[in-house]
């Protein structure tokens, strides 16, 4: 290799050139182009299947979250439907079963052991007990409707006790007082008393 010194007159700095590299590097820059094409097809296809494992997995971590929403918001309107069947049952028990046909949410309470009767003026007592259901929520779907199922009992092994019974469904109740809809969540609350 001959060395070659050239001098810029515009800045009087001197340049060394190597003749014989540069064609020699050029030629090997072009078999490494050769070579490299595979790998870079390669590096970009694993780039791009890690980025969509990670996508993927991002969206798998979402769809659970946006059901386990789903679902205690589900759950959280199925108990507030067994607080207000037992509260229901409640009045009824202690206050309200002489004076008038018992009705909650403005609906006579049916039977949901018989199926879609009504019971009558003084049908819930301590001595007999009662089992009813009734529909919370507006029909004209401004609330949602659920179903509440009520069962008021005599307890035979705590002598004097009674205990009420209440669960909520997020759903609305049919004519025989069973739930009916899509996926169905109960609550259950149990009220002892004497």
């Amino acid at each position: 290799m001959i060395k070659r010194i050239l001098k810029s007159k515009r800045q009087n700095k001197n340049f060394t050139v190597y003749s014989g590299f540069f064609r020699l590097s050029q030629n090997n820059q072009r078999k490494n182009n050769i070579n490299n094409a595979g790998f870079i097809l390669l590096f970009s296809l694993l780039i791009s299947s890690i980025m969509l494992t990670a996508g993927l997995g991002v969206a798998r971590i979402i769809t659970r979250q946006i059901y386990l929403a789903s679902v205690q918001r589900n759950s959280q309107i199925a108990l507030f439907a067994a607080d207000t069947g037992l509260e229901c049952g409640r009045y009824w028990m202690e206050d309200g079963s002489k004076s008038a046909s018992p009705q909650c949410n403005g609906q006579f309470l049916k039977d949901y052991h018989v199926g879609n009767v009504e019971i009558s003026k003084g049908g819930i007592n301590a001595t007999a007990g009662a089992s009813f259901f009734f529909n919370l929520g507006t029909t004209n779907g401004e609330i949602p409707q659920t179903c509440v199922q009520v069962d008021v009992i005599n307890t035979p092994t705590l002598e004097g006790y009674r205990q009420i019974i209440a669960k909520g469904y997020n759903v609305p109740c049919n004519n025989q007082g069973q739930p009916e809809g899509g996926q169905v969540v109960e609550r259950e609350l149990v009220y002892l008393y004497n």
